[in-house]
């Protein structure tokens, strides 16, 4: 009896360390991609509130002879005057700016902006052309008239 149990034994040996290594990398392999995919998510949530602020220095951009020569209908927004700011706003920003961030479009309505963005993110750890993410996102803003009820 004691001989089959030591031969059964010695058939074991090992199993549970290679059970507990692979048990180990599938628990980094997942604690991973969540911190991946948080870091993505958290680098989207920055590109959008870039593209709303973005959206509401254009949509300040009033150009005086827009609103002087406004006409029934007239734009108060000429669509220079919006780029104009949104380079400014960019250029004071600077190195803040992920590498890869770009503007896409910029439309101007009658009294409404709205501004295209770009950027691609990788997870942290990961070299940029391994697994890039590309994100996009959109905001607009409306003019302000200031009415009162």
């Amino acid at each position: 009896m004691k001989a089959l149990t030591a031969r059964a034994n010695r058939e074991e040996s090992g199993r549970i360390t290679l059970l507990a290594i692979g048990i180990l990398a599938v628990v980094l392999l997942l604690g991973y991609s969540v911190i991946a995919a948080s870091a993505v998510h958290l680098e989207r949530k920055g590109l959008q509130t870039l593209a709303e602020s973005l959206a509401v220095r254009a949509a300040s951009a009033v150009s005086v002879q827009g609103y002087l020569g406004r006409g029934p209908g007239g734009p108060y927004l000429s669509e220079q005057a919006a780029r104009e700011a949104i380079d400014e706003h960019l250029a004071r920003l600077g190195t803040a700016l992920p590498d890869s961030f770009a503007v896409l479009d910029v439309s101007v309505g009658e009294e409404r902006v709205s501004v295209s963005t770009r950027s691609v993110a990788t997870p942290p750890f990961l070299p940029d052309y391994l697994w890039p993410v590309e994100l996009r996102s959109q905001a607009s803003a409306e003019l302000y008239e200031g009415r009162t009820p």
